[in-house]
């Protein structure tokens, strides 16, 4: 899956092919599912909008305080892992990207919450297909409940 979104007056292109993986690992030393699984897992048991949002390619906007609200359980998550995250996509959308440091200081603007709401059915479409993961969503909700 590809995407373009506009940041700071830029069209930025992002995509999360297989080599994804592979570019964050080889950037910042770890495993991108040790970082992305307590989110994914706190997303799909406390935010019915954001888990709409993934399994439908993003068809629905969220609001980001759905996403500040959704973020409020996810302690192991910090600011930096979404910057690194969307710097991954973009390596992997286009191999000239800058350096991730040269990259994130060549924007004057960058609103991290816009960015998130476009870019994070992206990463979890990465991880799990939309079958699965409401497998997994009905799995989560019936252990939380218990």
């Amino acid at each position: 899956m590809k995407k373009t979104i506009q940041i700071d007056g830029r069209d930025v292109k992002f995509s999360n092919n297989a080599s994804l993986f592979n570019i964050y690992k080889n950037q910042f030393g770890k495993d991108i599912l040790s970082v992305i699984m307590p989110l994914f897992s706190e997303f799909l048991t406390n935010s019915d909008a954001l888990f709409s949002t993934v399994i439908n390619d993003g068809a629905k906007a969220i609001k980001p305080s759905e996403i500040a609200l959704a973020l409020e359980g996810v302690f192991s998550l910090e600011m930096v892992d979404f910057l690194q995250f969307a710097w991954a996509m973009a390596k992997c959308a286009d191999r000239d990207t800058l350096d991730y440091d040269e990259w994130l200081e060549s924007f004057e603007d960058f609103p991290i919450y816009d960015v998130y709401e476009e870019l994070l059915p992206m990463l979890f479409r990465s991880v799990i297909s939309k079958k699965k993961l409401g497998k997994l969503k009905a799995k989560l909700k019936k252990l939380k409940s218990t």
